[in-house]
């Protein structure tokens, strides 16, 4: 088998674990890595075979990939290029020897997120890749973060807007209040309100007795005291000859 593909439990610490590829046509080395990552809590995919490394990251991209940069029929620098076009995101760490300067070199300017050279010591891929984690974790909050700060900015312009429509609203409803007040207003002396009854008086006579009516509701209501009430219709009845 040139895959080998283990989930290990996540880790107990409750922070980011990445998905991780490995490929090498070293079996040693892959074996290796595979082990080492399993026991920190990563998912894990392992290949001997870049051929079938390429078609596993066409179809599922990792946060993380580690790939020799000299292997057959697919290099170390062809699955860099794939991995960047399809996923930019994904962290590319390369191995590499001492005799591979210049291809390394190629390969941070293809936009590898570190390199490791052979022989290397454990500690020191472990020390990359959690770099690599941290720097893909930090992206992530910014990402979250700059979503929700736009989310909040939506409900910020919404609730502005509904205060400024309920502003709206209570300005008409207070100045539509104000005017019925003045258009309700009681009067509050006998001139105010015999004024338009005297008015109807002197215009139509046939109306004598409904003003009467209302001279006396309007004694009843406090509004005209009994004096004013007898000025009141000593008046209506000189206006209505």
């Amino acid at each position: 088998m040139s895959e080998t593909q283990q989930t290990a439990s996540p880790t107990e610490r409750g922070v980011f674990t990445p998905s991780l590829v490995v490929v090498d046509d070293d079996r040693y080395i892959v074996s290796l890595l595979e082990e080492v990552f399993l026991s920190d809590g990563l998912t894990v995919h392992s290949f001997t075979s870049s051929v079938e490394a390429k078609r596993h990251l066409e179809a599922s991209p990792p946060d993380i990939l580690i790939a020799d940069i000299h292997m057959p029929e697919v290099t170390g620098l062809d699955l860099l290029r794939m991995v960047h076009e399809q996923s930019p995101e994904t962290m590319v760490i390369i191995i590499t020897g001492y005799s591979s300067l210049q291809t390394t070199l190629e390969a941070v300017q293809l936009g590898a997120f570190d390199y490791i050279t052979k022989p290397f010591l454990l500690g020191e891929v472990k020390l990359v890749v959690q770099r690599a984690a941290e720097q893909l974790a930090l992206r992530r909050d910014n990402e979250r973060m700059s979503a929700r700060l736009a989310e909040l900015e939506r409900e910020f312009t919404r609730l502005q807007r509904s205060f400024e429509s309920l502003s709206q609203e209570f300005l008409a409803l207070s100045e539509q209040r104000s005017h019925d007040s003045v258009r309700l207003r009681v009067p509050t002396t006998p001139q105010q309100a015999l004024r338009p009854y005297a008015a109807a008086a002197q215009t139509d006579e046939s109306l004598y007795e409904q003003r009467l009516m209302l001279l006396e509701d309007l004694h009843r209501r406090g509004v005209l005291s009994g004096k004013d009430l007898e000025l009141a219709k000593r008046r209506l009845a000189e206006a209505t000859g």
